[in-house]
Formats: C-alpha cells, structure tokens, sequence
C-alpha cells in the first residue's frame, strides 16, 4: 500500500507534509530547516541542532529532557545535519506512540509538536544567548567526529574524495562544518546565525502516522509559530561541464595494513531528469549489488579486492566506486574497474543482470515503504530536487528501463577523479600529487 502524503502551507517557506496512515503504531515527526551549504555558514549551521536538543527554557538540561520524554510514552528525540546536493538540512526527529494504541486517551501528538516548539523557540539560553558550555561541547564533539573518520578508512577516502572531486564547489564542503571553524564557534555569533536560520530558510515539518491533517496543521499552527522573514532558497547545484574537466590522481599515504581506492565519476543525469530511474539501474548494474560487475569482477573472479560497490549521490549527479585492495594491486584493480565501467557504456550486460538489477531496486522501494524514517527522506528529497516522485511513479519508471536506456545514461559519465590511500613508500614519477 503506497503511503500518500498530503501538503498543507502553514506560512511563507512553511510546508506541512502529513501522510495518513494506520500501517504504523507510532507518530513519526521530522521538522527540517533547508539551507545552502555555504563555506562561510555551514560549520556554525552544523552546530545548531545539538546546542538545541541540550535543552528548553522549561527543560534545560538532558536530563530533564529524558524525564520528559519518558512521560511521553518514551517518546524518542534526536537531531541531525543532512546533506542532499548543495543543501544543507538542520532535522529533528520525534517518535511518539499514537494515542489511539494507548489504553487512555492522551493527546500524545500535539503534546510531541509542543515539545519541538520549545527546542526551536524557547532554546536553554544565558545572557540572551545559547549557553557557552553548550555551545563548546557540541563544537568540539563534531569536531572530533570529523576527525575520527580518519579510523574508517573506506570512509575517510570516499570524504577526501568528494573534497578533491568537488574543492570549489559547495558539494566539498562537510556536512558538520569546518575542523578549524569548529574550535571558534562563539555563543553570541551563533545565536545571532540562529535567528537568522529560523527566519529565512525553507521550513518543512513531516508526520506520518494514524493522524488528521487537519487536526496536525492546527496543532503546527499553534505550538511551532517560527518567525517568518524574507525565505532564502537554496540556488540550483552547481554542474560544472565534464567535457572542460581532465581526470586527476590523487595518492594520500597513511600506515594502512589496506589500501581503498576511490573513483569519483560525474554522471551527467541528476535527481530530478527523466533519466533518473536508468541512472539507478546503471548504478545497481555497476557496484549496486552482489551480482553487479565490480563485485563479480573486481571481488570474485580477480580476487583483488575486500570489498568493491558503487554508491550515487543523484541530487548533485556524481557517483563513485569505492574498493578495499591490496596497496601492490593498485595498478590491476584500477584497470579493471575501469573495464566495468567501459563495459557498461558497451551494452555488455546480461538481460539476466538487468533483470536482477531491477527487482533488487524494485524490492528497495517497496521496502522502504515499512520505514517512515525512509517515507520522510523520500519526500525530502523531491522536495530539494523541486521534483517529487510518488513511489508508484518509481515503480513505472524502474519497470520501463531498457537497456538502451542504460547505455544512453553511460555515455554521459565521465571519469573525474582518484583517490588512492595507501601505506608510505617511494614516490613515483606518475603519480600526480
């Protein structure tokens, strides 16, 4: 059963998402402020989240928001920074049990909204400002969070990658901000920046659950009056010409028992294209899958690799190939991994692999139905994208995908970028830098 979401405006910039449903037994609220991801705001952005669920006025300390929310029926609360494209999103989350599985009629919902009223609008603050020990602790928390990707290192190689792939476009920049940034953040600054953030950007507040919409955008209106000013739209992604861009290598070493090497490839097809849904089968074709070409060939039959797969980020129209080899093996897995993606620009696929692509993608939508956390990503992210797409739209369009129009997607991508980490050893005449 497909989960149908119903938009109702609250205010300029201010959407009400609310998808009416009694698959769920809980209520799940997501509110989401939208930002540009920006080099001069995007660390203090960062930060802002988790300054606010430190604590309200009524609530100021985590403990007392932990007694709240167990009288909420252990409501869960929790807070995060996303990034999709070029946009940066502040999201709160709140799970609450509905009121109708409870053996009293409490009004759990409402009660929820006015919980993330007082986060965003009645924030712990001294001397007119969010509290500095607050402020200091969330700052240096995120900043070791950005420095411990240094222990994962397909992770940290696919960061470095985006760095070098995207450096100059906002796509580069992290999405908890700035190391450097992160150890000046000052009360007072960001306090200001809050303000600022609460009354300019794109506000779109999600509920899906056995709930009225009408009954909801009531309950926004009364409890989540945000300020209003003059909305700032995140602008259009930034796509540079592929065609004006020439390959770079790029070797960082570090005392790795392992080597990752990463591949940065621009696509030419984003979100909102109608060529999104063969972009999706590419991808699963190419590294999607245990069947896919990277993991078949690149894992199994060279034995080259730990682990080998694709991974798209469709907003800003990039994807990349990620594997886990020997450092020796360098030269070998690179040669073959780009014979895959020459392959597929080739045609030279099973209709078994497409077919086995398209159920895996198909059974993916379907399952992401059973999680609301995924129902509201979906929506958010056709929201960004200025193009949402109903899942029984998906569907059609994954049924529809030929393989022509898988090779019509692949002629459009274009190698950009290498990321190789690797242990120390002699520097060679062709490595680049």
């Amino acid at each position: 059963m497909q989960i149908e979401f119903e938009s109702i405006a609250i205010d300029r910039g201010f959407t009400l998402h609310v998808a009416p449903t009694d698959k769920f037994k809980t209520t799940s609220i997501r509110l989401v402020l939208r930002r540009s991801l920006r080099a001069d705001s995007h660390t203090q952005t960062a930060v802002i989240p988790f300054v606010l669920r430190r604590g309200t006025r009524e609530l100021p300390t985590a403990r007392d928001i932990a007694r709240h929310l167990e009288n909420l029926y252990g409501a869960e609360f929790a807070v995060d920074v996303n990034k999709i494209g070029e946009t940066q999103n502040i999201e709160l989350f709140l799970d609450v049990v509905n009121e109708r599985f409870l053996p009293e009629e409490l009004p759990l919902t409402e009660a929820a909204l006015a919980f993330l009223g007082q986060v965003t609008l009645d924030p712990a603050i001294e001397d007119g400002v969010f509290r500095r020990d607050y402020v200091a602790q969330e700052a240096e928390a995120l900043r070791r969070r950005i420095e411990s990707l240094i222990n994962n290192k397909p992770q940290y190689a696919l960061n470095r990658l985006r760095q070098e792939m995207c450096s100059g476009e906002p796509f580069g920049l992290h999405k908890y901000g700035d190391v450097e940034q992160l150890r000046h953040v000052a009360p007072a600054e960001l306090w200001a920046h809050y303000r600022h953030v609460l009354a300019t950007s794109p506000v779109d507040v999600f509920v899906v659950g056995p709930v009225d919409p009408g009954q909801v955008a009531g309950w926004v209106r009364e409890h989540l009056a945000l300020p209003r000013g003059e909305v700032e739209m995140p602008p259009a992604v930034a796509v540079p010409d592929p065609a004006a861009r020439t390959e770079r290598l790029i070797f960082e070493e570090q005392p790795v028992q392992q080597g990752v090497l990463a591949l940065g490839y621009r696509t030419g097809t984003r979100y909102p294209d109608d060529d999104y849904a063969a972009l999706l089968m590419y991808n699963g074709l190419l590294g999607g899958f245990p069947h896919s070409k990277l993991f078949v060939n690149v894992r199994e039959r060279a034995s080259l690799a730990y682990f080998a797969s694709s991974q798209l980020e469709a907003s800003k129209g990039v994807l990349w190939v990620v594997a886990g080899i020997p450092v020796e093996k360098y030269e070998q897995a690179l040669a073959i991994i780009r014979e895959q993606v020459e392959a597929m620009g080739s045609g030279r696929f099973t209709d078994q692999e497409l077919e086995n692509t398209r159920k895996g993608l198909i059974n993916g939508v379907l399952s992401a139905q059973d999680s609301p956390g995924r129902i509201i990503g979906g929506r958010l992210v056709g929201i960004v994208n200025g193009r949402v797409r109903p899942v029984q739209e998906v569907l059609a369009a994954l049924r529809r995908v030929t393989r022509d129009d898988v090779v019509r997607v692949a002629a459009r991508i274009r190698p950009d970028t290498v990321f190789f980490l690797r242990a120390p050893q002699a520097a060679s005449g062709k490595e680049g830098h």
